[in-house]
């Protein structure tokens, strides 16, 4: 069994508590021998998912201290923020297609869904009100085009909401919650839009409800243990327009597409399926590696470039688009 060292230096008091509890999980489900530290592990696990201190500043201060820093070639990152450099190998949420290496990087999930109303859905099919729906802030431009569009149907719902985190009071949050695990349940497909970043909460929590996701993001790679056509939509964003007849070309596999939806969240991205993720992640990524980490780190400055470079277009075009 592999023994692994899961480094929470850098996360917040509240995701060390909660990466106690996946461990744990992953232990007991015989994925991996948990260790104390670095030097007696096979592999050590550099967790990013809710981090304490600047990203950036956390991404210099791994390449130079702590596990890293003496044990390159075995350490991995599981990183969950919106818009990653993927310095690192390892897991990603959320790492842009152009950015992603497949000798180093492997698609990962998030640490848990924000919403404890989520869950398998044991409901009879006969509730199920809406064709695809989509509930969400305008965080990207694919969301405004949705936004925009008008289906003219009424099993389609398309609703803009701020994030229950913000709304005012406990008892909003729980409702906006509840009603939003809700809508997910009766919707035959829901849509995952990109957000800040390429990846979505929205994904896994719709796989989990026994769903089938409509996944509308360019520059998201999926994770390759298994056949998202069999469980989902991947949808261009350019064809927003074109949702009503795509969803309704799948109508006759919907059942079939949304049990194998939550088989498969249940299989890889569950608190137990989560183990088995990154176990084989290290295994592939560890096979496909060619060159020792200091090679590789001599394409950081290119890497940093390239990032720099997209941001500076992205902030010149929304500059000109407010015009």
């Amino acid at each position: 069994m592999m023994k692994l060292f899961v480094d929470t230096t850098y996360e917040s008091d509240w995701a060390r508590a909660r990466w106690l509890d996946i461990t744990g999980n992953w232990q007991h489900a015989g994925h991996f021998e948990l260790v104390g530290g670095a030097r007696e592990a096979d592999a050590v696990l550099i967790t990013l998912a809710d981090c304490r201190s600047s990203y950036l500043e956390i991404n210099k201060n791994i390449a130079c201290t702590g596990a890293y820093a003496e044990y390159p070639e075995k350490c991995f990152v599981f990183d969950t923020q919106d818009s990653p450099i993927g310095l690192y190998p390892g897991l990603y949420s959320s790492l842009r297609r152009y950015l992603f290496s497949a000798r180093r990087h492997r698609t990962g999930c998030y640490m848990q869904s924000f919403n404890e109303f989520v869950r398998a859905d044991c409901e009879s099919k006969s509730s199920i009100r809406w064709l695809f729906s989509f509930q969400g802030n305008l965080t990207s431009a694919v969301r405004g085009r949705l936004f925009a569009a008008n289906y003219g149907r009424d099993d389609v719902l398309i609703e803009r909401t701020e994030p229950f985190w913000e709304s005012t009071g406990a008892e909003q949050q729980i409702g906006f919650k509840q009603q939003y695990a809700l809508n997910v349940r009766q919707s035959r497909f829901v849509l995952c839009p990109r957000g800040v970043g390429v990846s979505s909460y929205r994904l896994f929590e719709v796989m989990q409800s026994g769903r089938v996701p409509v996944i509308l993001s360019d520059h998201w790679v999926p994770p390759p243990w298994f056949d998202w056509k069999s469980c989902s939509l991947r949808v261009p964003e350019r064809h927003v327009a074109s949702l009503p007849e795509i969803c309704l070309e799948a109508l006759p596999r919907w059942e079939s597409m949304a049990h194998q939806a939550q088989q498969q969240w249940e299989r890889w991205f569950s608190p137990n399926g989560m183990g088995a993720l990154v176990h084989v992640s290290i295994d592939d990524i560890r096979r496909s590696r060619r060159l020792p980490e200091a090679a590789y780190r001599l394409g950081w400055p290119i890497r940093r470039s390239a990032v720099a470079l997209r941001q500076t277009a992205v902030r010149t075009i929304s500059r000109l688009r407010s015009r």
